[in-house]
């Protein structure tokens, strides 16, 4: 997911007072952690990352329905909160059709959700409160509608209302993928002819020592590396052949 960085002096500059039966309080900002504590109905606080100081997490203060969550967003008090959403091409006008459209769907009554804790250029990840996730988009998050393959983390769920897609995933872990390994998967992935975007530090593909993006994966319960960004793998065509990807799968194989 490509997430744009946030200045870290939005808050400072830009708070804005809320006013409660005459009085004006102040959200508590503890400078060093970047948490920023704000008395909304359901917004318990939110947090920057603290190097590149971008909108990292949103906490609820009890377990609420996804549309719930995000009307508490878009209600909030909080503008600083909300420029933040916009300056990660997250409008307040797209978190109210989220809401509107999964307002109604049952299933997802039974995933309740307790952060928002992952914030990309075309998705929003929540975590349940059965430690899942919950990611919604505003479209088929598989490229040109290809279908899942080997290489995408499984999906437990996944429906659509309106525009807006979501999803039930596992909620892996990325702590400890090494970037040998990950080079292994990587070229696993095109070694069945797909092309990958968006998954190098510096976004330069003809180095194969670069830096690989460790957030764009995840190790599942089940010990196995997948993408967690289905954007990141772009389809090969229906008639896609390639002479040196054949060669190199067969040297692989027999050792020649």
């Amino acid at each position: 997911m490509k997430i744009s960085a946030i200045d870290k002096n939005v808050f400072i500059n830009k708070s804005s007072d809320i006013v409660f039966n005459g009085k004006i309080y102040r959200p508590y900002v503890n400078e060093n952690k970047d948490c920023f504590v704000h008395q909304d109905s359901n917004v318990l606080n939110y947090q920057l990352d603290e190097k590149t100081h971008r909108l990292k997490q949103v906490n609820f203060k009890y377990p609420l329905h996804i549309s719930e969550a995000l009307d508490s967003i878009v209600k909030s008090n909080n503008s600083s909160l909300q420029e933040k959403f916009l300056n990660l091409f997250h409008p307040i006008s797209e978190l109210k059709e989220f809401s509107s459209d999964l307002k109604n769907i049952s299933e997802l009554s039974c995933y309740k959700v307790k952060s928002l804790f992952g914030l990309g250029s075309f998705a929003l990840v929540f975590e349940t409160e059965d430690n899942k996730v919950l990611k919604i988009t505003g479209f088929n998050h598989y490229p040109n509608n290809r279908k899942p393959d080997f290489f995408d983390l499984p999906i437990f769920k996944h429906g659509v209302s309106g525009n807006t897609h979501y999803y039930i995933e596992e909620k892996v872990s990325q702590d400890n993928l090494s970037q040998s390994e990950l080079r292994t998967f990587i070229r696993a992935i095109k070694d069945k002819g797909y092309r990958l975007v968006d998954y190098l530090l510096h976004y330069d593909d003809s180095d194969k020592e670069l830096t690989i993006r460790t957030c764009q994966f995840g190790r599942a319960k089940n010990g196995k590396i997948y993408l967690i960004d289905p954007g990141c793998a772009i389809a090969p065509p229906k008639s896609f052949f390639d002479l040196k990807r054949l060669k190199n799968l067969l040297s692989r194989k027999f050792k020649f």
